[in-house]
C-alpha cells in the first residue's frame, strides 16, 4: 500500500461513512479493494527483510 497504488485515507474514510450508515455503501469498491489486496498478497514476492541467514 506504501507504492501509490490505494489511498488508505479514502478507503477508511469511505469504510467509516458506510458503518456510520451515511450515504450508499461502497460494496464494488471495497469488493474491488479486497480482491486486489488478497491477489497482491498472494503472487508478489516477499521482500527480503535482511533478517539472519
Amino acid at each position: 500500500m506504501g507504492h501509490g497504488l490505494i489511498d488508505a485515507t479514502a478507503v477508511h474514510t469511505a469504510l467509516d461513512a458506510g458503518a456510520a450508515g451515511i450515504g450508499r455503501p461502497p460494496l464494488p469498491a471495497l469488493k474491488n479493494f479486497l480482491i486486489t489486496s488478497w491477489w497482491l498478497s498472494h503472487t508478489m514476492p516477499l521482500a527480503p527483510t535482511g533478517g539472519s541467514r
